[in-house]
């Protein structure tokens, strides 16, 4: 079953554009600004940078190897777009543009500011087109450490809801190179 009514996001970004050490602490607020309420989040994740695996040889690394800082929230979205998942997505580019992200000069997968992604909308199933730009549950969360591991940390009884999984379960398939909850001292050396 899914978790009816929590909306789950993913966020990120490339640790070496990072601004400052309490990048959690700035999306909130960036959130906020837009009047997307935090209700929890996971703990911050360090991992490795990821491609499209059919846009590379999985054997090579990515096309930059920057590590990347990932988190998973359940947030409440506003009231104008409380039951409008496009409307929402919309927004979130919005907070990322506010944070430094130009999404038209960079390359897909690429290194970036600020990602954030709609993971689970209410256990809704939306299946598009990839170039709409919404995909729900997101289309690749079953095959992404920097997505399952947060999210296992957050919510680890999430059920995917055309899998049938649950998120551990799911991060558990994964191969275990693919990122790390990190400690204190390591995000204060960020």
């Amino acid at each position: 079953m899914t978790q009816p009514g929590k909306i789950y996001l993913g966020i990120g970004g490339t640790i070496r554009l990072l601004s400052d050490s309490k990048p959690l602490v700035r999306v909130e607020a960036l959130l906020g600004g837009k009047g997307i309420t935090v209700r929890d989040r996971s703990r911050l994740w360090r991992t490795p940078a990821w491609t499209f695996p059919a846009a590379r040889d999985p054997k090579q690394p990515a096309p930059h190897d920057e590590d990347y800082w990932n988190a998973v929230v359940e947030i409440t979205p506003p009231d104008f777009c409380a039951s409008d998942p496009h409307g929402f997505l919309a927004l979130l580019h919005e907070v990322e543009q506010d944070a430094g992200r130009n999404r038209a000069s960079e390359a897909k997968w690429g290194e970036r500011v600020l990602d954030l992604d709609i993971l689970d909308w209410r256990g809704e199933i939306h299946v598009a087109d990839v170039a709409e730009g919404l995909h729900l549950p997101h289309l690749f969360l079953d095959s992404r450490h920097f997505v399952l591991g947060p999210l296992a940390d957050l919510a680890p009884d999430w059920h995917h809801p055309i899998l049938g999984l649950r998120a551990v379960e799911l991060a558990a398939l994964l191969p275990p190179d693919g990122g790390y909850p990190l400690s204190s001292p390591e995000i204060s050396a960020l």
